[in-house]
């Protein structure tokens, strides 16, 4: 397994944990849902990028169709798994909603919703690309991978 699936990552340590976990869904090899302590997870994962101070999100439209409990957003550097957001499902979605999807490639279309958990002077805030920029103070969903299953 590539070193950037940080959603597989830290699920592998719920289970090794012994905490009840299971993977439910894939898309093209990624984790996407998965259930944690008995609660619908919609997993991400995400890569540092030290440059810029912040985590890169994409989230396809149709995921907004979907329901469950929490979204957990998975985020590595390097080799190492860094940070674990664990934000309400209906606190993530309801943000993400007032966002715009918009196109990922050039030469074909393909929207989705763009977003970043950028470091902020005081903490973290997830933000969202589109007119009306949503934004929302992410400090309290961050945890430690160690600290994170409790919180779900």
């Amino acid at each position: 397994m590539r070193s950037n699936h940080w959603a597989q990552t830290f699920l592998d340590f719920v289970i090794a944990s012994g905490l009840p976990a299971s993977p439910t869904r894939y898309v093209n090899g990624w984790l996407e849902t998965a259930l944690i302590k008995g609660k619908v997870c919609f997993v991400k994962s995400m890569t540092y990028n030290e440059a810029r101070g912040l985590y890169f999100i994409g989230v396809d439209p149709a995921k907004t169709a979907q329901a469950g409990q929490v979204v957990v957003l998975c985020g590595g550097e390097g080799r190492h798994l860094k940070d674990v957001f664990v934000i309400p499902w209906l606190s993530f979605f309801s943000l993400l909603g007032r966002a715009t999807p918009r196109n990922s490639y050039v030469g074909r279309s393909y929207l989705q919703y763009k977003g970043h958990v950028i470091e902020v002077k005081h903490g973290w805030e997830l933000r969202w690309e589109g007119a009306a920029r949503p934004h929302a103070n992410a400090s309290a969903w961050r945890f430690t991978p160690a600290a994170a299953p409790a919180a779900i």
